[in-house]
């Protein structure tokens, strides 16, 4: 089995990191939209924060994940010095979550685009057939 190296979470499980930072992300945002201060509606805001991870969203952090592990397998010393100097000013602990913040944010507006159209297309729809079975009423 090839484990990922320590101290590098970006290359982690085909994105897995990935997953957590955004379900964590979305889990935060709505526990702040809400005013969720108590503990009384945790498992529904973690089961919303999960349902949120589309298979196209998971394809997005394993493209990211290729992304580097190619960076880290370049023999290039200019790519690998990039990726070293990036580890030595994060000495403490490091996770997705704080270092890809704007990666994160971007899949999650990508997300809620995707939604948006998909409601307009539903809604589009739905006057369409209101309109065709008024017609139908008119011509009974």
């Amino acid at each position: 089995m090839v484990e990922s190296p320590v101290g590098h979470p970006e290359i982690a499980g085909n994105g897995i990191e990935y997953a957590w930072g955004f379900s964590k992300k979305v889990y935060r945002k709505r526990r702040l939209e809400r005013n969720r201060r108590s503990a009384k509606n945790v498992m529904e805001d973690i089961q919303h924060s999960f349902s949120q991870l589309t298979p196209e969203t998971c394809l997005r952090f394993m493209r990211r994940v290729r992304r580097y592990m190619w960076a880290y397998r370049q023999k290039d010393a200019s790519t690998h010095s990039l990726i070293e100097k990036f580890v030595k000013l994060h000495k403490c602990h490091r996770n997705v979550l704080d270092q890809e913040s704007a990666f994160l944010n971007s899949a999650i507006e990508a997300q809620q685009a995707t939604i948006d159209s998909l409601n307009a297309e539903i809604e589009v729809e739905k006057a369409e057939a209101q309109s065709f079975a008024k017609i139908n009423d008119s011509h009974d």
